[in-house]
This record gives C-alpha cells, sequence and structure tokens, in this order.
C-alpha cells in the first residue's frame, strides 16, 4: 500500500531525444504514460531521426505504463511481423472488466484454463525507414521497471537490441490500482507478461542485460560500442 503522488497528466514521458553523434540517435523515457504529448514525442522524434543508423534508447529512469509508445516505436524498428512477448489475464477479470491490457497489437491465442492468452505483435511500418535495419541499444538499470520490462524483454528475445546496463526491477504483473479512499492506493496484480519461447517471465528476477556495466556506465558503453569518440557527459550536452 502507498500514498498516490499526482503529477501532471499532460507531461512527456520523453525526458531527452537527440543526435549524439553523427548517425547515433538518442531517446531518453522516463515513463509510458499513453498520453498525446508522449506519442506526439515520439513521432516527432522518429521521422527527425529516421536515416541513423544507430539508436539507443535509455530506459534506466523508466517507471512503467502502457503499450501505446512501444505500439509507434515498434512499427519502425521492425523489418518484418515479429511476436514479441505473451501476457496472460485471469478470465475473471476480464469477464468483470474488459482486457486490462489494452487492445493495441494484441491478439488471442490458445493458452491454459482460466486465463485469456494474448501475444504482442508489431507490424512494420507501411512506409519503411533507415530506422528498421539500424543498430539498437537498449540502457537499463535495476529501476528499470514494469512496461520498461516489457520493451526490454521484446528487445531482447527478438534480438532486435543490445541490452546494456544491470538486470531489470522484476515487474512483470500487470494490474491496476485499488483506490481505498483518504489519498491511499494498493496495486492489484491481475495477470503476467512471459517469454513465449520458454513461457517464463521476470517477475521478481528482471530482464538480464547482454551486457552487463553498472547503470551510470552504460551510455559510455553504447558509444563504444557505436564506434563514437565521446564520454556521456559530452554526447548528452545540449539535449534537451
Amino acid at each position: 500500500v502507498r500514498r498516490m503522488m499526482r503529477g501532471p497528466e499532460d507531461r512527456s514521458g520523453v525526458a531527452k531525444s537527440g543526435w549524439l553523434a553523427d548517425g547515433v540517435a538518442y531517446i531518453r523515457f522516463d515513463l509510458f504514460p499513453g498520453n498525446d504529448a508522449t506519442i506526439a514525442d515520439i513521432r516527432k522524434f522518429l521521422d527527425t531521426h529516421k536515416d541513423a543508423k544507430t539508436l539507443i534508447i535509455d530506459a534506466r529512469a523508466h517507471r512503467g505504463g502502457g503499450l501505446a509508445e512501444m505500439d509507434v516505436l515498434f512499427p519502425q524498428l521492425f523489418a518484418k511481423p515479429t511476436v514479441l512477448v505473451g501476457m496472460d489475464t485471469r478470465v475473471a477479470v476480464e469477464q468483470r472488466q474488459g482486457n486490462p491490457a489494452g487492445d493495441a497489437s494484441l491478439r488471442k491465442v490458445p493458452g491454459p484454463e482460466g486465463v485469456v492468452r494474448r501475444e504482442h505483435y508489431v507490424v512494420p511500418a507501411a512506409h519503411p525507414t533507415p530506422l528498421s535495419k539500424a543498430k539498437v541499444y537498449l540502457l537499463t538499470s535495476h529501476r528499470t521497471g514494469s512496461a520498461a520490462e516489457h520493451l526490454s524483454l521484446s528487445l531482447k528475445r527478438t534480438k532486435r537490441a543490445t541490452l546494456i546496463g544491470e538486470t531489470t526491477a522484476g515487474a512483470g504483473h500487470y494490474g491496476g490500482m485499488a483506490l481505498f479512499g483518504h489519498g491511499y492506493s494498493a496495486f492489484i496484480p491481475v495477470g503476467r507478461t512471459f517469454d513465449p519461447d520458454t513461457n517464463q517471465g521476470w517477475e521478481g528476477t528482471g530482464v538480464k542485460p547482454d551486457v552487463e556495466v553498472p547503470a551510470d556506465k552504460a551510455l559510455d558503453e553504447a558509444l563504444k560500442l557505436a564506434g563514437v569518440n565521446k564520454t556521456a557527459d559530452l554526447a548528452l550536452a545540449g539535449l534537451r
């Protein structure tokens, strides 16, 4: 149980973005709120940086959210239709309140008794850009949680990105907030997200990076792998 903290609902989840070097684009997410401001910022970023040869996605401070931002980003990154992850929701929850995970890019598939199983999948953009062939690096930390771990596993298991940093937080069950009044609430899980190849999720264990380094060194490592001769502080200078 935690006390609810409220913030501006229209704030963008994109914290920083821009060019770090010639051909190297960078975007940092702190949240996937699914609001118009975040979606607009992502679309603008993808258009402005469509010719990038390398994309660095920074999710080290990403606290979670929904699927809407991923459903804008993924079609630009994948060159063919791809299953990302699986999602199991309790049948009783769906009967009572509908699909709590949302509808975008989800399709039902056979699953075990008592759950509704869906695949989160991506269909490439109708007009692909060089981003579909760009090298992608995803930066993670112990704080990277929930929807950011969905992002992490999706990119790792499909081998679309190299994960650099620390094992993520281990918040693999999705759900919603139950209100108790007087400003108090609790998170109630109603389903899980998992790797359809292994049937394993990351609840309590996190998603392991491909290249393990301290979180504060992850960007330096990504720049080195991208062949950029800059430190993180120098590369980030001037980004909004």
